[in-house]
């Protein structure tokens, strides 16, 4: 499996819209069901932009990159083409926000 698997990059400056990075067959299930998210109030339905690495492109303002420690290799491969300066990589490991001084 791809490292990919949660990536979450937004496009650059007036867009105002996230985009979500997701391995192909993942890709295809939420163009075409949606992302459900249930909590005791309520069920909401979302159709995010959806990508795949084959088809990121620079031009982010930031890439929100969450994945297991084991998969950041795969995922940082993955998002190379997306990545430009200034762009800035928000890394979340295991969970966990990292950052650096």
């Amino acid at each position: 499996m791809s490292g990919l698997e949660r990536v979450t990059a937004r496009p650059g400056p007036g867009s105002g819209r996230s985009r979500h990075a997701v391995p192909s067959v993942r890709a295809a299930r939420l163009r075409d069901e949606g992302l459900r998210i249930a909590s005791q109030d309520r069920t909401s339905l979302l159709r995010p932009t959806v990508v795949t690495a084959g088809e990121l492109t620079s031009g982010y303002d930031a890439i929100v990159l969450a994945v297991k420690s084991d998969d950041l290799e795969g995922a940082m491969g993955d998002i190379e083409p997306a990545f430009k300066p200034p762009a800035v990589i928000v890394p979340s490991l295991n969970g966990m926000i990292t950052s650096s001084p």
